[in-house]
């Protein structure tokens, strides 16, 4: 008695992946990347955006129903950081964005010398 096996190829250029290999056919593959947020310390960083290839998921983990060999690659985005300071007030707006996003960034009014409240 035989049984059909197909693989399944699980890739990433960051982070860890698990769950390729051999599986019986209409196994169930759980794949995973971690982390699904790799900082690189310098004010950018990539997210783990979805599975491309013969899966398509935006789940850091995910089932597959092996019913074929697979060959599935983690994508990822890049984010930004901005980072937001003033000498007077509290500002907001700083944070990660995405490229090409738009930031808003505003400090509350400060009130100067000599003025009354």
């Amino acid at each position: 008695m035989f049984k059909v096996q197909h693989y399944v190829n699980v890739s990433s250029e960051y982070g860890s992946v698990s769950g390729g290999g051999w599986y019986d056919e209409g196994a169930t593959a759980v794949i995973s990347v971690t982390p699904g947020v790799t900082d690189f310390g310098n004010g950018t960083r990539r997210i783990f955006k979805s599975w491309i290839g013969d899966f398509s998921g935006s789940s850091v983990t995910a089932r597959v129903t092996v019913d074929s060999p697979k060959n599935i690659r983690a994508l990822w985005g890049y984010q930004y950081y901005l980072a937001v300071s003033s000498e007077y007030g509290s500002p907001s707006g700083g944070g990660w964005y995405n490229p090409g996003e738009t930031a808003t960034v505003s400090v509350p009014p400060h009130r100067g010398f000599g003025e009354r409240g």
